[in-house]
């Protein structure tokens, strides 16, 4: 194994890490905004604690709606050396 092929799994393993990072936070985020919607909503109207259980569960909806469409349109196969098309193209072309 060369070291440029060594550098191309390095650089796919980081940015694997990465958008699983991203992935994590992105669901969280959802559920901490959610949290902090429901508290104040909860505060403002004394109905404690349905806001916060309401608000917890669009928040976690909308952080799997997130994960979702980032996975979605994230994950691509990495670049081919017999492919002509740039790292990360999307074609209708089946493999």
């Amino acid at each position: 194994m060369s070291k440029s092929d060594n550098k191309k799994k390095s650089l796919i393993s980081q940015k694997s890490v990465g958008l699983g990072w991203r992935l994590g936070l992105e669901f969280v985020s959802g559920v901490i905004v959610g949290l902090g919607l429901g508290y104040g909503f909860d505060r403002l109207f004394n109905t404690n604690p349905w806001g916060i259980l309401v608000f917890i569960l669009l928040g976690a909806a909308a952080g799997f709606l997130n994960v979702y469409r980032l996975a979605k349109d994230g994950f691509v196969k990495p670049h081919d050396d017999n492919d002509n098309e740039p790292t990360g193209h999307k074609t209708s072309r089946k493999e």
